[in-house]
């Protein structure tokens, strides 16, 4: 069973085995793509979009980081989708990038 257990995460992508015997697993589930989340039963796709939305309200203490990358990456010159694609890659959930932004965005910034 635990066997079975690692194989199916190395098949969705939360872990993949490296050489001589190393498993890696990643400490951070990425969100539900949009393929993903249609095939939801209908409550839970209200429960996810409900989740979602909350996500983007409420400033979390650990999107401190991401703010601050994304403050840098508009000081260079980046456009705000260059921003989010960057943090995305960054391995930052879609949610955290576009709050980032949000936050980071000099119109919006406290001076």
């Amino acid at each position: 069973p635990c066997e079975r257990a690692i194989e199916r995460c190395v098949r969705f992508g939360l872990a993949r085995r490296e050489h001589h015997g190393i498993l890696a697993v990643r400490t951070r589930v990425p969100p539900l793509s949009k393929a993903q989340a249609q095939r939801l039963p209908r409550h839970l796709k209200r429960s996810h979009r409900r989740w979602q939305e909350d996500q983007l309200q409420h400033a979390h203490p650990a999107d401190d980081h991401a703010v601050r990358l994304a403050r840098s990456l508009l000081d260079v010159g980046a456009s705000a989708t260059d921003v989010e694609e960057q943090l995305e890659r960054w391995n930052f959930d879609p949610p955290t990038s576009r709050r980032a932004l949000a936050a980071a965005r000099p119109e919006e910034r406290a001076e």
